[in-house]
């Protein structure tokens, strides 16, 4: 056993180590527990800074990071490849906890809101992107179809408390079952069960009220605002023309009745 210099990269800059090698004769393999004892990376990064950098990395772009965010987070220095790796690998990290099942975030029931009837609620919302994909060398290829679920408890504004981050997004290319399933997973860890009122919003997408029914059995299911909005103008623009005026008064009239009494 002998000790060996290693250059690692704290939050407040580099700094050098000297921490213990061993080899075994038997495998000839050589290690150092120490590192691991620390939580280094194979480059020397120590946890708080790769999770700056990982911060960083998923906010704004790799050369973005390195060149300005981190330098002014603090001071770090740090290449476009470092940032690109370390933000990947633990993405890839996350993914494999996914793969296995595990869940992410602390488990803690979360403060949820009242409503008007002094009821606790909670709230999910799940939605489809077309995400368009290119082939090697640039060929064409099938787009792809990612899900973007939320849950979440609104932040009144006139509640007489401070803000709380009480909200969890979760992405990804899967099937609407795998989804559901971890998707559930997560919303159990925040005391979703516990909640007197759950809604549910979407899109009204194919197959969006069969997955909160079958995955969120008690959630009320309701069809958003804005999306039905949307058909709303699309029908005014055909039913009344040129008639601007009485397009106008007519679709105010329909959306405050939506938004006030229900579809």
């Amino acid at each position: 056993m002998n000790r060996r210099r290693k250059c690692s990269t704290t939050l407040l800059g580099a700094i050098e180590l000297r921490r213990p090698y061993y080899h075994c004769a038997a495998c000839s393999q050589g290690s150092f527990p120490w590192d691991d004892t620390l939580g280094l990376d194979r480059r020397g990064f120590t946890p708080g800074a790769q999770e700056l950098v990982t911060l960083a990395g998923t906010q704004i772009s790799f050369p973005k990071a390195s060149q300005k965010t981190l330098r002014k987070m603090s001071g770090l220095r740090v290449s476009e490849s470092t940032v690109q790796r370390i933000t990947e690998g633990a993405g890839e990290r996350l993914r494999k906890l996914f793969d296995e099942g595990k869940p992410w975030g602390q488990a803690r029931s979360w403060t949820w809101q009242h409503d008007a009837q002094g009821r606790t609620c909670a709230y999910v919302s799940i939605d489809a992107i077309g995400v368009r994909q290119q082939g090697s060398h640039g060929e064409k290829a099938e787009g792809r179809m990612a899900y973007v679920a939320k849950l979440y408890s609104p932040q009144m504004l006139e509640a007489k408390q401070p803000p709380q981050d009480q909200v969890r997004y979760f992405a990804g290319f899967y099937d609407l079952e795998t989804f559901g399933l971890r998707l559930r997973r997560q919303a159990g860890r925040i005391g979703w069960d516990d909640v007197d009122q759950q809604v549910a919003l979407s899109d009204g997408g194919n197959g969006l009220e069969e997955f909160f029914r079958v995955n969120f059995p008690r959630a009320e299911c309701i069809l958003d605002f804005w999306h039905v909005k949307e058909h709303l103008v699309e029908f005014s623009l055909a039913w009344f023309g040129q008639a601007e005026a009485e397009r106008s008064a007519w679709l105010d009239e329909q959306c405050h009745r939506l938004k006030h009494q229900g579809g």
